[in-house]
Order: structure tokens, then sequence, then C-alpha cells
């Protein structure tokens, strides 16, 4: 065989096999969710003797985390949310979980910068209350830094943790169906 000829088989194989991935979320059984309200169960009563490790009161973080799903869906897998009697899965959260957890310290001691998780407990609901996506405890993370040019707040923070938690309330259940 010729080089020439030789190049276009090796060029044909690679642009007709593709590398071998398929996005199935769309071409999945599921076309609509309806996502419940979101509970909150973050303890903000429990008292925590160390710094590094708390739970803390966000006003609207659930409705804040609804409408951030409802908005990732659609654009992520192109699922309609949509309300309870006609959609094709029920997605109920709780919220678990909130936590700073000191990651970085100074040569002096001083903490330079955090970690927040915000834990929540995700399950899917079908049809007469079947359980169609198993229960998981997905974590959503966050780090911020106290001083220097990288410096952030907490509330900047705690917003990616909510991003990072909703992304992957949502690749969970695209996977799963």
């Amino acid at each position: 065989m010729s080089r020439p000829f030789l190049s276009f088989l090796i060029c044909l194989v690679f642009f007709a096999g593709g590398c071998g991935y398929r996005y199935l979320g769309s071409d999945a059984n599921i076309s609509s969710v309806y996502i419940a309200p979101v509970k909150n169960s973050i303890d903000v009563s429990v008292d925590y003797s160390s710094v590094s490790d708390l739970n803390k009161f966000f006003p609207d973080m659930d409705s804040n985390i609804r409408a951030r799903l409802s908005k990732r869906f659609l654009s992520y897998s192109k699922i309609k949310t949509i309300n309870a009697d006609a959609s094709d899965l029920k997605l109920y959260i709780e919220l678990l979980a909130y936590r700073k957890q000191a990651v970085r310290f100074s040569k002096s001691g001083q903490i330079e910068a955090y970690r927040i998780s915000l834990k929540a407990r995700c399950i899917g609901k079908g049809e007469n209350g079947k359980v169609v996506l198993p229960e998981r405890v997905i974590t959503g993370v966050a780090d911020y830094i106290l001083t220097g040019e990288n410096a952030n707040s907490e509330d900047d923070a705690v917003l990616e943790a909510v991003e990072d938690l909703v992304k992957r309330i949502v690749e969970y259940v695209v996977e799963q169906w």
C-alpha cells in the first residue's frame, strides 16, 4: 500500500470510530424531573468546640439549590423540570451538613485556607413512589483562601460548594438513568 492511501485509511478509522464516548443523558428513558423543595436538615444548634468543624446557617440555601438544579438539568442534560404529576422522576434532596474545615496553616499556626463541604442526601422516585434512583449522600466542596491575591470570602466559597453539589447531583441522576 502507498503511504497516502495508508494515511487516508488511518484518518478514516479515527474520524469514523471517534473516541468511543457517548453521552446517554438525552437518549435515556427520562425526559422530565420534578425537584421537590429541598429539605434543610442542617443542625445549627450543635455546638462544636473547634473552629475547624462548624455548622452554619445560610438563608435560602435550600431554594438556591433547587433553582440551580433546575437550570443545570436543562443546560447539562436537556431534561425538563416540570410539576410532580407529569414527571418521569421525582427528586428529593435533603441538606445534611455544612462543614468548614481548616486545610492550610502558616508556619506560625495561623489558618490560611478553609474547605467548605456541603452534604446532601438524594433519592429519586418514579410512579407510585417506587424508588428508581437509589439513595446517595453527595458532597459539594470548595476551598477559600483568607489572605493574599487569591483571597476570597466564605460566601463565595459557599456558592462554589452549592454549584459543585448541584453538578454532582445532576451527574448522578444522568448516570443512573
